[in-house]
């Protein structure tokens, strides 16, 4: 049916459908420290859809109950009703602690209870970041990755980074790595006449920016 959840145990040469899941698009998160635990993150229209566990190899799954919350939308509370997956949908394990589930969509979520609740590691603005006291990371997460005891998040806006992400939440939670990158696509710009010279611009998924001769730098200064 192309939306269910298969196992092969043969290589690839067959599989079969494993039942107790959603029919939603999926991502698989496993781990070394348990490599017979499975967890899938699912969606729904875009939103969140639902988180199951398996303990025997993907050989069948138990959902784990989140009520209404939605991990994919815009709010810190994960109680919108928005959100854009599989656009933004990613999952990690830590590979020494199959306890630890991060997820994301618009924002960061970490589970240390094996994905039986989730807790917000960041927020997709500055103010709701330290609103919320958690770190910021930009918008529309396409993938999370670690790396040995560093976990690694690509977004719309760059590279960011949470060494020993089993750590207190904070504002300090994610650094971002994406100075330098060259990854920024203007779709308009405008250059004033005054000395020195201004330049706006918008970009896609990154906002607003100015550009200051007199320092020769680049603020962002709305949205993403």
């Amino acid at each position: 049916s192309g939306t269910g959840f298969y196992k092969s145990t043969n290589g690839g040469v067959s599989f079969i459908e494993v039942s107790n899941v959603g029919t939603g698009i999926k991502l698989i998160g496993v781990s070394d420290d348990s490599p017979s635990r499975v967890y899938i993150l699912e969606a729904s229209g875009g939103k969140f859809g639902g988180f199951y566990k398996s303990t025997n190899s993907g050989g069948s799954f138990s959902t784990i109950n989140h009520g209404t919350k939605n991990y994919f939308g815009y709010s810190g509370e994960a109680d919108d009703a928005s959100g854009q997956a599989p656009r933004d949908m990613a999952i990690a394990v830590n590979p020494s602690d199959a306890d630890e589930v991060h997820i994301a969509g618009i924002l960061t979520w970490r589970s240390k209870d094996a994905g039986t609740s989730f807790d917000l590691t960041s927020h997709w603005t500055h103010n709701n970041a330290n609103r919320y006291n958690v770190g910021y990371c930009h918008a529309d997460i396409d993938i999370m990755q670690y790396h040995g005891n560093t976990l690694y998040v690509g977004s719309d806006g760059g590279i960011f980074i949470s060494e020993n992400a089993d750590k207190a939440i904070n504002t300090n939670y994610f650094t971002d790595l994406s100075t330098g990158l060259g990854i920024r696509q203007f779709y308009k710009i405008g250059v004033s006449q005054s000395d020195p010279v201004v330049i706006s611009g918008g970009s896609q998924d990154n906002g607003t920016s100015v550009w200051k001769g007199e320092t020769d730098s680049w603020t962002d200064w709305l949205g993403a």
